[in-house]
């Protein structure tokens, strides 16, 4: 269990830090990052493409998927988000007709219902495995429906999939986002202060962050003999960032208050634990670069041709984010995508919860009502005979 807390730690960290150091490119993009999410009525705007070779898919040519997203966000008040979005996307040219609506009201998940016609016309693609009998009672589904305008999705915890989280009467309550967002941003500064990642540079409206596979591995080595070397200065900024992010948030089970105070001390008991991990970690490393070099450089050129690139930019009072990355493997694509997202301050107000719902074990118990009738399951009596001979 320390093991694996000791990781969540260290991987928290390589998140953060990626953006963060010394170097003028990086604080940019750390400060024009920080400017974009202080925004909190938006209207968004993505275009994104992902490209899915024929291996994968086991069509006769590769496919592409194209997402259209537009929409808008109220952030002003966490606890009482809203989100807006129009959903359309086309595989191959084909594509769903009416765009697929998806909300967040008051922390609650809806999706228009047609999302339900939309995956049956898609069931080929999406290899659901249906059939006569499968879509019949789907086109039932779909019609019985005909009174709702949105399903209501299941909890956070619910679709965690974790047992113990599921039916979880857990609350956050967020007090001060800003407050959150700019202890972050002093985290970052003071804990990874010396430490520069390599990897922004300037552009004309923005910064843009380059990386291959090559470049990772180097980030990895370089970042965890940053941390190994200053564990005492990262884990101190870590345990001040996080009684902050807690002093901000109101955590409850039920109508208990959960303690955060105890919930740090937890955490700081972990100190001489993440030590020892990240020492261990970091002579694993230096292992692999000395006695392991040649099956290293074996990985890294099989992935040598992959690549990342993520942009950010700022035009008049637009921000915008442009990603471009491929996958490939010993010179196969396996895979790639392109991103363009837009967003822009706009006054967005927020809209009512819709009323006519249904949730999503509703329409598993209407589904198995329709399955008995359309498919019912037959009882077959089976008798057993034996015939014995006279005296036998």
């Amino acid at each position: 269990m320390i093991k694996r807390k000791i990781s969540l730690f260290l991987v928290v960290f390589m998140l953060f830090s990626i953006f963060t150091g010394c170097d003028v490119n990086e604080l940019g993009y750390m400060n024009l990052s920080t400017e974009m999410n202080k925004l909190t009525q938006i209207e968004i705007k993505n275009l994104t493409q992902i490209e899915i070779p024929k291996e994968i898919t086991g069509k006769d040519a590769d496919s592409k998927l194209d997402i259209d997203i537009q929409g808008e966000a109220n952030i002003d008040d966490l606890n009482k988000a809203y989100l807006n979005l129009n959903i359309k996307f086309e595989l191959d040219g084909k594509g769903n007709t009416d765009p697929i609506n998806f909300m967040m009201i008051d922390n609650k998940f809806y999706v228009s219902k047609n999302i339900l016609s939309e995956m049956l016309k898609f069931r080929d693609d999406l290899k659901l495995d249906l059939d006569e009998t499968d879509v019949l009672i789907a086109e039932k589904l779909v019609e019985e429906l005909k009174d709702v305008d949105y399903i209501l999705l299941p909890s956070q915890y619910d679709i965690s999939g974790i047992e113990g989280l599921k039916n979880s009467n857990v609350s956050v309550t967020y007090k001060d986002n800003k407050a959150i967002i700019e202890s972050a941003k002093k985290y970052l500064t003071n804990a990874f202060k010396g430490f520069e990642s390599k990897l922004i540079k300037k552009t004309s409206n923005g910064y843009v962050m380059e990386l291959n596979a090559k470049d990772v591995w180097s980030f990895i080595s370089r970042l965890v003999k940053y941390i190994s070397e200053n564990k005492e200065l990262v884990f101190d900024e870590t345990i001040k960032y996080l009684e902050t992010v807690y002093a901000n948030m109101e955590i409850k089970d039920g109508a208990e208050a959960v303690d955060t105070k105890s919930v740090i001390e937890g955490f700081k008991e972990l100190k001489e634990d993440f030590y020892k991990g990240i020492d261990e970690i970091y002579k694993s490393i230096k292992t692999i670069e000395t006695e392991e070099k040649d099956e290293l450089d074996e990985i890294i050129n099989m992935f040598g041709q992959s690549y990342l690139k993520n942009e950010i930019y700022k035009e008049g009072n637009t921000y915008g984010q442009k990603i471009d990355a491929k996958l490939m493997i010993e010179g196969i694509l396996s895979g790639s995508i392109t991103s363009k997202t837009t967003i822009s301050p706009k006054a967005v107000k927020k809209a009512l919860a819709p009323k006519k719902i249904i949730t999503t074990e509703e329409i598993e118990e209407l589904y198995k009502k329709l399955e008995n009738k359309y498919n019912p399951v037959k009882t077959i009596e089976i008798s057993w005979y034996r015939d014995y001979p006279e005296g036998g």
